[in-house]
């Protein structure tokens, strides 16, 4: 069974990359909605979880019990761990 996609709190994120980015991210984050866990790895220090799609990140909330991902935010890997943090406190 499929995890649902909720894109909700990364709109903005992904609305701002350049369309290229926006695409590849779109679909990358898709084609782990099967098994999500094996294509991830946890964030450090925050009951999250990173995919790396290049040089970009989606930090990802994955409900098992609901079989939802959700979308928490996506960016650069220069920056995303800082706005992570930011958000988060």
């Amino acid at each position: 069974m499929a995890y649902q996609i909720n894109w909700a709190p990364a709109r903005e994120d992904v609305r701002s990359l350049e369309p290229g980015i926006r695409k590849r991210i779109i679909r990358k984050v898709g084609s782990i909605a099967e098994h999500p866990l094996r294509f991830v790895e946890r964030v450090q220090g925050y009951p999250l979880f990173k995919l790396r799609i290049g040089d970009y990140r989606a930090i990802l909330n994955i409900k098992q019990d609901a079989a939802g991902i959700i979308v928490i935010l996506v960016g650069h890997r220069s920056k995303v761990y800082q706005e992570l943090a930011r958000r988060m406190h």
